[in-house]
């Protein structure tokens, strides 16, 4: 019997309990296994060789529903010829250049071309074919983002640097570039790393750089080093505005304290990865290295340091290592030596690898020297400490810990700890209780448990020793109580065949039962660089929440997010995501309710491209969108189109080329807005106050916005010079328009739908040309029939005629802005409102300057309010009048002068009007003023030698005076008002220069 398939949260837990290997071999099970297996296929592509299956993956590249997969370029090139078979032409070479130097003083300069240069007179390339495939399919991957490169013995023949070059074009994937890796040897440093600084200003998006120096069956030469380093100061001055994270590993023997010192200072660096071979050949001069480290104490919050290399190396690190980590200053050096001089402050996590002094004893003394120097000096803010390569003992372990204590007595910062020992005993979750009190995840790596401190290390037990340790482990544990203790996740670790630490699932339960329960074990295999991840199988105890009470929780978030404006709330909602697969199902269509994008207009030197690309990624690497595509959950959007400014905006000359690149892009934004097949509102309108001018748009992108029109329920326009009014013409589903400063109408041919405008019942406009409406209503006579509600702000109104005279029979709620005295009325107006029988609400806004000679109300309101029931009675229930005062720095006597006594007759007018046979339905008058300070009132108190003082008086007494003497003037300019069953409410809200306006 054919059943319907699985949700993908089942199946994602699924493919958790399986390993990576088996996803491949489900592939042809469902299309929900098969879009997971193709992003695992793809996510990675190798280029090592050059046969026919390499070619193969490349052409497969040519499509987009596989390029677009791709996040990764890894290259090793196997397929170059090695170093020993192009010996011969480099020893004519070098032959020739001896006996050329020897009589030619002036030619020795020949002397310096490195060997590593690409060589154009050797054999033919036969790696030409797949190459070109590569450099063609490369550029089909708009997602790729990272690369890494290996080249060692291997001649770097000038096709595959030429290859290499073309990666880093404008037209490839350069500008998309996040990460780079490059694995080479020191002669082949300047080779790959001048390309690079060459092509800096189109690696813009460049931020990390890892460098791996390998050994070399070549030795290089003090001018190869010389040389590497100069390339390398030259890259990091080309992109120091662009690297945030640095990572340096080195299996040479070299000075490599001398390629620190000329580097300079990357502002932005927060993460600096030094693993390296360290002893007294590598590292003579360390205050290259210090004075590196020390530049970057404003912006460093991660460093990791090892002193060994990332691959097995015949040599090891000495007890340099352990004196420069220690060693408070040289005897005759000035500068920054040794790593306990440095302080970090912005420092947050520290990975430092330990040297095992007894392996390697060169010194006697070295076995009562300290691992680590005072930490709470170097590392004030530390909250995540690893260290790894040596086993502590119990006193190691406490002379560490106290390196973090400051010397006030305060608790330490650290909330993530996670180091190896010989013994796991009860005294040391006693030590970590008793000196680490915000602790919140530990990790320990252990070889056996025992309740001795000093048991011996290399003693070996059986299985009934074992079995009786962790009795008696059991029972300590048991007998002590951690509950007063912040610690939320706990990880042990027992060495392995495979060299890494495995969780020992049955130990931490053992030592879970003295913990709170809201405990987690992280039971996952392998390494894990957050230690907050935790595996949801062998959790102590595991809450989960009812759906509803989660689904209340995400709710809550998105009403305080979209309606309350709060963008902790909105944050929050995003974090909701990566909680769990059933927060992830309620806050996803929240998330991606309401999107903002912004749109490049015209080209700009500065613009910020990885907005653009994390844009593209989200929507086109949806993992769901064969299922529950995330364009469906899309319900709002907003187009926000951006200007350059003088000073970003790129050359004339240049535009043609920039203009090019700018379309490439903007081309792929119309096959996202057809995916929004659930847009219910859309918004257009320009950043600034320089309009839009429709011309500017995309053509493909306008197509797709005639499209929307045509389908969705809200549409807002705003600040737009050349509107076409034929895209009006095809909205047939539309409920609420808003339209505001829409000028320059282009009208040209227009056809409109015999439905167009049939469902509006919102309509707001300001600032909009009279010929709009006029030309709408001889298009489509038929417009605005069921309009309910209608917002104007309007320099004139006979547009408001105009619309009233198609909405008498199902106008609700109408309300005006900007109602002053220079309004004129149409002749046929006053019987057009007369005709309003169906309006419920009316809201007229009038604003007023105190330096101008205006009263409220103006006299048009007056007759705006005689002219609704000047035949019949009228149907109008909520009646609101609003007055916007601009004062500047008055006293607060001053404010008692708004509405003087001498014009109380129009309100005596007013109030005759509405409580007359003329308003029989009448419900509620509410009367608001608005004041508006440009400046902080004051008022004066006398002193007692007779001067007079100015403070600032609290904004809410000011509300409350005010408000108390506007009951008074209105008890006296509306008694009959008063005296009915009409419901008076009177308001007085202050603003300040600094408070947003209403």
């Amino acid at each position: 019997m054919a059943t319907s398939d699985l949700p993908v949260e089942l199946w994602l837990e699924v493919l958790s309990y399986l390993p990576r290997s088996a996803l491949r071999k489900m592939i042809g099970v469902n299309r929900i296994l098969f879009e997971l297996a193709l992003n695992d296929l793809y996510e990675e592509v190798r280029f090592i060789s050059d046969d026919k299956g390499t070619m193969k993956t490349f052409k497969q590249l040519s499509h987009n529903s596989v390029s677009r997969r791709v996040r990764h370029l890894f290259i090793r090139p196997a397929f170059l010829p090695g170093m020993d078979e192009v010996r011969p032409v480099e020893d004519f070479r070098r032959k020739l250049e001896r006996r050329v130097s020897s009589g030619m003083f002036y030619l020795k300069n020949l002397k310096t071309i490195p060997p590593s240069e690409p060589l154009n007179g050797g054999p033919q390339d036969s790696s030409y074919d797949v190459l070109n495939i590569a450099r063609k399919a490369v550029k089909c991957c708009p997602n790729l983002r990272e690369i890494t490169i290996i080249v060692h013995d291997h001649v770097a023949t000038s096709m595959f640097m030429s290859f290499l070059d073309s990666l880093w074009a404008s037209d490839s994937i350069g500008p998309n570039l996040r990460k780079i890796s490059i694995d080479t040897v020191v002669t082949k440093m300047p080779l790959f790393l001048k390309p690079l600084t060459k092509y800096a200003k189109v690696l813009s998006n460049l931020e990390e750089f890892n460098l791996s120096l390998s050994t070399s069956r070549y030795h290089h030469t003090a001018t190869d080093w010389y040389h590497a380093i100069q390339a390398l100061a030259s890259l990091f001055t080309a992109f120091k505005q662009t690297f945030t994270s640095v990572s340096f590993a080195s299996m040479v023997i070299a000075d490599l304290g001398a390629i620190f010192e000329p580097l300079p200072r990357l502002p932005k660096l927060r993460k600096f990865e030094f693993s390296a071979i360290t002893n007294r050949d590598t590292l003579p001069h360390p205050e290259g290295l210090s004075r590196f480290i020390s530049i970057h104490q404003s912006s460093l919050e991660i460093f990791i340091i090892k002193p060994y290399s990332r691959h097995v190396s015949f040599h090891h690190s000495d007890d340099a290592y352990t004196i420069w980590l220690n060693q408070q200053e040289p005897p005759d050096s000035p500068k920054i030596y040794s790593f306990s001089q440095l302080v970090l402050p912005q420092l947050h996590t520290l990975d430092v690898g330990l040297r095992d002094l007894n392996r390697y004893s060169v010194d006697p003394n070295l076995s009562t020297r300290r691992l680590l120097p005072d930490l709470h000096q170097i590392t004030p803010n530390l909250v995540k400490l690893v260290m790894t390569d040596v086993k502590l003992s119990t006193g190691r372990l406490t002379e560490i810990l106290d390196s973090l204590t400051p010397e006030a007595g305060s608790p330490p910062k650290l909330e993530e700890l996670s180091f190896a020992c010989y013994v796991l005993s009860p005294h040391i979750f006693d030590i970590l209780f008793k000196k680490m009190r915000k602790l919140k995840a530990l990790t320990i790596q252990y070889d056996q448990i025992s309740l001795s401190v000093n048991s011996n290390k290399f003693e070996s037990w059986d299985n009934t020793s074992r079995f009786h340790n962790l009795r008696q482990f059991s029972d300590a544990m048991q007998a002590r109580s951690y509950s007063q203790w912040n610690l939320r996740y706990l990880r042990l670790l027992k060495p392995s065949s495979c060299g890494r630490g495995h969780p020992s699932i049955a130990d931490m339960k053992v030592a879970a039962v003295s913990f709170s329960r809201d405990l987690v074990m992280d039971a996952e295999f392998g390494y894990k660089p957050n230690s907050e991840v935790s595996s949801p199988r062998h959790d102590v105890h595991r809450a989960v929440l009812p759906q509803d009470v989660m689904d209340s929780m995400v709710d809550a978030l998105a009403d305080l997010a979209y309606d309350g404006h709060d963008p902790d709330a909105r944050k929050a909602l995003v974090q909701c995501l990566s909680v769990s697969r059933s927060f992830y199902s309620k806050a996803r269509p929240r998330v991606f309710h309401s999107i903002t994008r912004k749109e490049q207009i015209l080209p700009c030197e500065n613009w910020d491209f990885r907005r653009d690309d994390l844009f593209f990624e989200v929507f086109e690497g949806d993992l769901l969108r064969q299922f529950r595509p995330l364009a469906t959950q899309v319900h709002e959007m907003t187009i926000v189109a951006c200007f350059p400014t003088n000073a970003k905006m790129t050359l004339i000359d240049s535009w043609s080329s920039s203009q090019e690149e700018l379309d490439k892009r903007r081309e792929r934004i119309p096959h996202i807005l057809d995916k929004l097949t659930s847009l219910d509102a859309f918004e257009i309108r320009a950043d600034g106050f320089k309009p839009l001018i429709w011309s500017t748009l995309y053509l493909g992108m306008k197509f797709s916005i005639r499209k929307i029109c045509h389908t969705t329920r809200i549409l807002r326009f705003h600040n737009i010079w050349g509107f076409p009014l034929s895209l009006l013409g095809v909205c047939v589903n539309l409920k609420e328009l808003s339209l505001s400063k829409i000028t320059e109408l282009q009208t040209g041919i227009c056809k409109w739908d015999q439905k167009a405008f049939d469902n509006l019942e919102f309509l707001e406009i300001a600032e909009v040309g009279e010929e709009l409406f006029s030309k709408a209503i001889v298009f489509r006579p038929a417009a605005f029939r069921k309009l309910i509600r209608l917002k104007v702000t309007l320099p004139s109104i006979n547009q408001l005629s105009t619309i009233l005279e198609c909405s008498v029979d199902s106008l609700k709620i109408l309300e005006i802005f900007s109602f002053e005295n220079h309004f004129s009325f149409h002749p046929g107006t006053t019987s057009k409102l007369a005709a309003l029988r169906t309006l419920r609400s009316l809201r007229l806004c009038s604003s007023a300057t105190l330096t101008l000679p205006e009263c409220f109300p103006p006299e048009l309101m007056t007759f705006f309010i005689v002219g609704l029931a000047d035949d019949s009675p009228s149907s109008l229930v909520d009646l609101s009048l609003e007055l916007v005062i601009d004062t500047p720095d008055i006293n607060v006597p001053d404010r008692q002068n708004i509405l003087p006594l001498s014009w109380q007759k129009r309100w005596t007018k007013l109030d005759l009007i509405l409580t007359g046979p003329n308003y029989p339905v009448l419900d509620t008058m509410n009367i608001k003023f608005i004041e508006h300070q440009s400046s902080p009132a004051t008022k004066g108190s006398a002193n007692l030698d007779g001067t007079t003082s100015h403070i600032k008086p609290n904004m809410y007494t000011l509300e409350r005076q005010s408000l108390t003497w506007l009951r008074g003037y209105f008890e006296v300019a509306l008694p009959r008002l008063h005296s009915s069953m009409v419901k008076m409410q009177l308001e007085y809200c202050i603003l300040r220069a600094k408070d947003p306006t209403l």
